[in-house]
């Protein structure tokens, strides 16, 4: 086979492979999720009206990452009435909004004050072709523990967003909150000023050796009359 043949073979093949490589599908790009977060109603008196917008806030933070976008508000304020912009409690109008927006999730729901601590009511739409499926997270809380409890909270939805736990219409995501709430509650107790120095029940530490010289020595220190 002479030299030119040769290469004349060889660009077919080289072409052949080319058009092979190009016709192959490219890889999907991963799918960003669209979830928009609608104010939360606050039934509590007047001097709790900050916590709506400082826990949502706090949720944005806490969901908001990679493969997760959240509607600004200004894409929605205006779709909504004067009383629906103190908060969304149904799920009805949470859905007819997300689509609207053509969110693939939507949360709403409402933060009740009970005596020294909160009841917890949001919930998570997950918009589908043939309907939606709706996940509750309702959580009863001390106010001390308000902070790391919507922590929770906003993880468990974070997770449920990216498919990483998706619960049943019936089920809500208190178990795996339950998890971290127990973990919590076994922390030791802060200690008081007057047990500063105290040892925190549960420690199992061995007490203090000062060998004998540093103890003379301390002695020594010591003005006359304080001892």
């Amino acid at each position: 086979m002479s030299r030119k043949t040769c290469n004349t073979f060889g660009k077919i093949i080289a072409l052949f492979l080319l058009s092979l490589i190009l016709s192959l599908p490219l890889p999907a790009p991963a799918s960003t999720k669209i979830l928009v977060i609608f104010p939360l109603a606050i039934y509590a008196d007047q001097s709790k009206a900050y916590l709506g917008q400082g826990i949502k806030s706090m949720l944005i933070s806490r969901i908001s990452g990679a493969g997760i976008e959240i509607v600004a508000d200004e894409k929605y304020i205006s779709l909504l009435g004067e009383k629906e912009r103190k908060g969304i409690v149904t799920k009805e109008r949470a859905e007819e909004l997300a689509r609207v927006l053509k969110a693939d999730y939507a949360i709403f729901g409402s933060i009740t004050t009970i005596g020294g601590g909160y009841s917890l009511d949001l919930s998570l739409v997950a918009l589908e072709k043939d309907g939606s499926k709706l996940t509750r997270l309702p959580k009863a809380v001390d106010e001390e523990q308000l902070i790391p409890q919507l922590s929770d909270v906003a993880y468990t939805l974070r997770a449920l967003i990216e498919g990483k736990e998706i619960l049943s219409a019936t089920q809500t995501a208190d178990k795996p909150a339950r998890k971290v709430a127990e973990k919590a509650a076994v922390l030791p107790k802060p200690r008081t000023a007057e047990g500063i120095f105290s040892q925190i029940e549960g420690d199992k530490k061995e007490p203090s050796f000062i060998p004998e010289p540093l103890l003379i020595l301390i002695r020594m220190e010591i003005p006359n009359g304080l001892v």
